[in-house]
């Protein structure tokens, strides 16, 4: 059986809504069913999405919920869906994008990562 890992746009095709910065920090995932969860490191964020490194394969489609660390000591919880899947070279280990749900709880929270995006830059 051949399994395609490599399921993300090509190179070059930005489609992006929202800018994103360097966001290295340990952030919580957990899915519906829970066998998928666990801690895992951020690459970058923007208001829209996350992108994270991971050490399972999780398929494009399956909706995550991450919770991301802000100052002072506080989280913030989105609700998202895995938008693509890329294996790292050399290594087990999978990088994916989380594409943010446009729900309640996310019109709350981009208010915070909003302000945090903004005294990163």
């Amino acid at each position: 059986m051949n399994i395609t890992v490599d399921v993300q746009p090509p190179r070059g095709a930005e489609r992006r809504m929202s800018r994103r910065f360097d966001f290295r920090e340990p952030v919580q995932f957990r899915s519906v069913n829970p066998v998928r969860s666990g801690g895992c490191l951020s690459c970058d964020l923007s208001e829209g999405g996350l992108r994270i490194n991971i050490n399972e394969f999780v398929p494009p489609g399956t909706g995550l919920t991450v919770q991301i660390p802000l100052p002072a000591q506080q989280f913030v919880e989105y609700a998202g869906r895995v938008a693509w899947v890329s294996k790292l070279p050399f290594a087990e280990r999978y990088q994916l994008g989380l594409e943010f749900s446009k729900d309640k709880m996310f019109c709350a929270a981009r208010n915070e990562v909003g302000q945090l995006i903004k005294r990163r830059l």
